[in-house]
């Protein structure tokens, strides 16, 4: 399917499909103009290693150092990228979240280790907000946040402070920067949500076209009505919906008589008077016959008639 394929499809259903692309496109506006940006601030934490425990000599100098736990179980490792993942994972846990929100922060942040993979690991912290305020803010909280947990979770190893990784802020959130990039994800998703639901538009408007098509055309002439007082059974020519051989008017010639009055002009003889009566009649007497009392013509033509009494 090429692009005008697409865009004749799109044009024939166009009823269904304007008003997703009318959608979409105010939808891209309000995010492009309306929409306020997203400020971000940055911080950056490298985990540090703990002192060495202390030597026979610095023992024999302070008997007190004998006291002291040393132990770590966290360097038992062998890599601090593992104690930066378990202080990712409970930055990001559901407690430490409801604490950060009880503390005021209520845009989103993110706790993530750098892709360097350097050992010491470096844990990087963002936070977002409306204006640069709320970002730095949040970006400070959760910083602190996250000293807190890796702490935390080297008490409940009775780990002595002396002897505790510590994390560093190199980078602390000072400033607040613009993102474009939230605005311009923002805008993709919702053209992709656009484009999705022009499809299903397409696609139930296509479906709604087949079934009209192939649905069957309804027939134009009606089935003539039986009259009130017939009850029997059609005829087959009937039932089809066809007039009956006995109501057509017969296509052929008639053979039968004409019983109307010939309308041909008379070639009989006219013998004066009414050209419509009969030649016999008393009106219509040639002149010149003679008639005797008795009814008999002179030229021989026989009449009814009666002796004069």
């Amino acid at each position: 399917m090429d692009l005008f394929t697409i865009v004749a499809t799109i044009w024939r259903h166009k009823i269904a499909t304007i008003p997703v692309i009318l959608i979409t496109l105010i939808g891209a506006a309000y995010i492009i103009v309306l929409k306020p940006p997203t400020y971000t601030s940055n911080a950056e934490i490298l985990l540090v290693y703990p002192p060495s425990p202390p030597t026979a000599a610095q023992i024999a100098a302070d008997p007190a150092l004998s006291k002291i736990n040393s132990n770590n179980p966290y360097l038992t490792y062998g890599n601090m990228v593992l104690v930066a993942d378990v202080v990712i994972d409970v930055a990001n846990s559901p407690t430490a979240g409801q604490t950060l929100q009880n503390e005021g922060v209520t845009t989103k942040y993110a706790v993530a280790l750098e892709n360097s993979f350097q050992n010491p690991p470096v844990i990087q912290v963002s936070g977002t907000g409306d204006s640069s305020a709320v970002a730095i803010q949040a970006a400070t909280l959760v910083t602190a946040q996250v000293l807190d947990g890796l702490r935390e979770i080297q008490a409940e190893q009775n780990v002595n402070p002396t002897y505790m990784i510590t994390g560093e802020e190199f980078v602390k959130p000072t400033v607040a920067t613009t993102s474009s990039s939230s605005k311009l994800r923002t805008l993709i998703g919702f053209a992709a949500l656009g484009l999705v639901l022009m499809l299903i538009a397409v696609s139930i408007a296509q479906t709604l076209e087949k079934r009209r098509k192939a649905r069957p055309a309804k027939p134009r002439s009606k089935e003539p009505k039986a009259s009130k007082g017939s009850g029997g059974p059609k005829g087959p020519q009937e039932a089809r919906g066809q007039e009956p051989a006995s109501a057509r008017p017969d296509s052929r010639p008639d053979s039968r008589p004409d019983p109307r009055p010939d309308s041909r002009p008379d070639s009989r003889p006219v013998f004066g008077g009414d050209p419509w009566r009969r030649p016999d009649s008393p009106d219509n007497r040639p002149p010149d016959r003679e008639q005797d009392p008795r009814g008999a013509s002179v030229g021989g033509h026989a009449r009814p008639g009666r002796w004069p009494s």
